[in-house]
């Protein structure tokens, strides 16, 4: 099997003038369940986006470690992000 980790590293995101995640570090191993759970606005989607590479943090780092492989393009296809509400994106 391949290890990896998905890391944030000091990530924030702002919308406007409203910060959504204040330096955020995490590291998330292969084959782990991670569940946000929090008040509606606190980030918990903003960072499942990062996560899942459909957004980029405006301040830090997001990047994937792996061992045995340079492709982290795959890492990104392993992470699985359910929406509360029904959502279908363009692409």
């Amino acid at each position: 099997m391949d290890h990896f980790s998905y890391v944030l590293d000091g990530v924030s995101k702002n919308y406007g003038s409203l910060q959504v995640l204040n330096e955020i570090s995490l590291r998330i191993k292969s084959g782990s369940i991670i569940v946000f759970i929090g008040a509606n606005g606190a980030g918990k989607s903003t960072c499942m986006k990062i996560l899942s590479g459909l957004m980029k943090p405006d301040k830090g780092k997001f990047y994937i470690e792996r061992k045995n492989s340079d492709n982290q393009t795959i890492a990104r296809h392993t992470i699985g992000y359910c929406p509360q509400e029904i959502c279908i994106w363009p692409d």
